[in-house]
């Protein structure tokens, strides 16, 4: 990556940070309707928080298993997986009718945010800074 054309880093630096706003968002999305999620699903406000905190948990262990995944099969499938997981849960989230199946779709998300927090550095570092590698002859 670190000889592409200056022109692909810079759409593939845009698009990096475009998917991380997008999963990031997702993160707090629901802390300003916390109390709207009370009273649609019925519950108290500390499980309304939960569906904020428990994807935050899976997001922690997501971020290890990612970057793991990331060394054994590379960034590019395990930003795919990542993807997909969020946007299914985005989905879910949308169409969830009761508590539980909305701590389902957060738990998706959760999983899907792992690999943003923890991949994102490494994916922009292979991609710039060529003049800091040095080569040194054998």
């Amino acid at each position: 990556m670190q000889n592409w054309p200056r022109r692909k880093k810079e759409l593939h630096f845009w698009a990096l940070l475009l998917a991380a706003g997008l999963a990031n968002g997702t993160k707090t999305a629901l802390v300003p309707v916390n109390a709207n999620v009370m009273l649609t699903f019925g519950v108290s406000y500390t499980a309304a928080a939960g569906l904020t905190a428990v994807p935050l948990i899976i997001a922690a262990f997501a971020a290890i298993a990612s970057t793991t995944l990331a060394r054994m099969r590379g960034k590019r499938p395990v930003y795919l997986t990542a993807v997909s997981f969020l946007l299914f849960g985005c989905v879910w989230n949308a169409c969830a009718s009761s508590y539980g199946s909305c701590m389902g779709a957060r738990i998706f998300q959760g999983l899907g945010w792992g690999a943003f927090d923890v991949l994102l550095l490494g994916s922009i570092q292979d991609t710039y800074f060529v003049s800091q590698v040095q080569i040194h002859p054998v």
